[in-house]
This record gives C-alpha cells, sequence and structure tokens, in this order.
C-alpha cells in the first residue's frame, strides 16, 4: 500500500494518480473534516499526526510500498524519514520541503526525493513551454483558470 502524509494541498493530485495506477491508498490527514470527505466517498482515511509513533504503527508502516508526504513542515517531514528508515530500509520515500537546505537534510537522512514546489513549478512551466505551440497552449492555461476557478468550490475533488 501507499501511504499519503496530507491531502490538502497536492495530495489530491497525488491520489487521483495512485488510484488510476489501481494503488491501495491511505490517507493521512491532520483536518478532521479532509478524512470525513475522504472516508465518505470511500477513500481510506486516518486521522493522526506524523510524528505520532503509535499513528505510525496503525498505518503499517513498514509494510507499505512508498510513503509520500506533502506535509510542509521541515521537522515533522525528518521525523517521518527517520521512522520510515527504522521500520524498513527499502520504502519508497517521497517529502516535501521549502527550502533547499531543508531538502538536502532531508536526503541526507534517507528520502529518495524530495518535493521543491518552486523547483517544480519552474521545471513543470518549461515543460509546457516544450510541449505547446502558443494557440494551444493559451488553451490549456485558460482550461487552468477554469479549474484553478472550481477548487475554490465544494464541488471539486479537492473536497472529495
Amino acid at each position: 500500500h501507499v501511504v499519503v502524509f496530507g491531502y490538502h494541498r497536492m495530495g489530491w493530485h497525488i491520489l487521483k494518480m495512485l488510484r488510476k495506477l489501481k494503488k491501495e491508498v491511505l490517507i493521512v490527514d491532520f483536518n478532521p473534516e479532509v478524512i470525513e470527505r475522504l472516508r465518505n466517498k470511500g477513500v481510506a482515511a486516518v486521522f493522526g499526526d506524523a510524528t505520532d509513533p503509535e499513528l505510525l504503527e496503525t498505518v503499517h508502516l513498514k509494510n507499505a510500498e512508498m510513503i509520500i508526504s506533502t506535509i510542509p513542515y521541515r521537522q515533522e517531514n525528518l521525523m517521518l524519514v527517520e521512522s520510515i528508515r527504522r521500520a524498513h530500509k527499502d520504502i519508497l520515500t517521497i517529502t516535501t520541503a521549502s527550502e533547499i537546505d531543508d531538502a538536502l537534510e532531508l536526503y541526507q537522512k534517507g528520502a529518495d526525493y524530495v518535493i521543491l514546489p518552486q523547483m517544480l513549478g519552474g521545471e513543470y512551466i518549461a515543460e509546457l513551454l516544450e510541449k505547446y505551440q502558443s494557440g494551444t497552449l493559451r488553451r490549456f492555461l485558460t482550461g487552468r483558470k477554469q479549474e484553478a476557478r472550481l477548487t475554490r468550490t465544494r464541488n471539486h475533488s479537492l473536497y472529495y
């Protein structure tokens, strides 16, 4: 199974893809409303804090195929990576960092990949520029603008 810590910021994109890939997914989030909505939609979800050792036992960390943390906080991710490495050295571990120094520290502690949102944003725009010509890029970007508006409504999958 794949355990995703944090749903609201980018976890919903991750969940969408993992479900498409037919992966068994467990979402862990600290927002009880998010957990309730996910459960109501049939998504396995647990309320909790990524730094809680009892929670980490409950989600069967040592049996996971992959752990993904979208949590933006350095200390929580460091504790999570250390717990994962103690439980099982081979679990694919993806975390998030806001600063390059934090990312380097997470790599040093054993993270396999660290999401740096600013860098990914730049890479994504570069890929868009390569993929689309000016006419199709404009249409694509208009669609994204509409999607951004939709995310502000409770009808979007972000709110599951």
